[in-house]
């Protein structure tokens, strides 16, 4: 469409260095005005997790750079906006034992993304209704970075077979959604990230993932009183 478009066109990327955009390079991301680069920030300080994120936080650096915002305001942002909520959201740490809260993960493909975002060991939660997915791709891409699957709702057999039949046999079913998170704590080691990421829709037990996200949150924090 670059032919097509009249106006200024800004690129950014994640996998190429541009003679004039918003790029990374070198573990930076990198503002190339046409004459010199301006580095914003290193792309491991930015908060908000995943190659994902990546893209959208070389977007908005586009979008501030053409606005004329100062670099240092686009670094402060990127290093302290925590995300929002329901979409990889850090919750809390319990006795080393990190705990994400990605509900939004309502698909196979967005829950893959979840996975490909947080560094192993991975306690995983997952299941709910079932809306027709295949779950051959989603458990391939635990590529030895999830050791732990903890299943709940329609789709929990569906995706252990599944599991079963690719060679991962590391499953716990459970009812609820406490059950999950005592269940995932309880098989937890310090260093490991527990993260719900369903890959399924919420309503086979909920009237939405955020009612989820924050039944799994409320889980979370029982663990931290105890």
């Amino acid at each position: 469409m670059e032919g097509e478009v009249k106006s200024n066109l800004i690129w950014f990327s994640v996998d190429n260095i541009l003679t004039k955009g918003v790029y990374t390079q070198d573990d930076y991301i990198v503002i190339n005005d046409g004459v010199k680069t301006h580095k914003v920030i290193k792309s491991e300080d930015v908060k908000i997790l995943g190659k994902h994120n990546l893209e959208n936080a070389l977007g908005a650096v586009a979008i501030g750079w053409i606005m004329g915002l100062d670099v240092d305001i686009m670094k402060e942002v990127l290093s302290e906006f925590p995300g929002v909520e329901h979409r990889i959201e850090y919750v809390t740490t319990i006795k080393g034992v990190n705990f994400y809260n990605d509900s939004k993960g309502t698909n196979p493909d967005a829950s893959t993304k979840a996975i490909e975002a947080i560094k192993p060991p991975i306690i995983l939660i997952a299941g709910g209704q079932d809306k027709g997915s295949d779950f051959e791709d989603f458990i391939l891409a635990f590529n030895d970075k999830v050791k732990t699957l903890i299943l709940l709702g329609e789709t929990k057999e569906k995706i252990k077979n599944t599991a079963l039949k690719l060679g991962f046999n590391n499953i716990y079913i459970v009812n609820n959604m406490e059950e999950a998170v005592n269940k995932s704590f309880e098989v937890s080691e310090s260093g490991d990230n527990v993260l719900l990421s369903p890959a399924c829709a919420s309503w086979d037990m909920y009237s939405s993932f955020e009612m989820r996200g924050e039944d799994f949150k409320r889980a979370v924090y029982r663990l931290k009183e105890e």
